[in-house]
């Protein structure tokens, strides 16, 4: 079992065991399958160059190899419907009276 409680999640004894990554985009991405350039370890994320609200990724290593494994993950849903905000009502009448004779 993972430190996470999570099945698919590898178990993670200490720094060595995984590389923070982010996805290759544009010009850097070769190809229909997903690249990632893993961080440098000896710079703070604020130095890497990571845009506002980039998503960074896991890449655990293999236990036996220690051979990077390929980053899996679940994208989790843009909006929650909870922090969806309600529709704009419409009126039909749009505020107006009509002039009594």
């Amino acid at each position: 079992m993972s430190d996470v409680n999570l099945n698919d999640v590898p178990k993670v004894a200490g720094v060595d065991d995984f590389e923070i990554c982010k996805l290759l985009r544009g010009r850097d991405a070769v190809g229909p399958i997903p690249q990632y350039e893993i961080l440098d370890h000896s710079k703070a994320i604020k130095d890497c160059g990571i845009l506002n609200w980039e998503i960074l990724y896991f890449q655990f290593r293999d236990e036996a190899t220690g051979d990077l494994q390929p980053v899996t993950f679940t994208q989790p849903p843009t909006f929650e419907e909870e922090d969806m905000p309600p529709p704009p009502s419409v009126s039909l009448n749009k505020g107006k009276r009509k002039a009594t004779d």
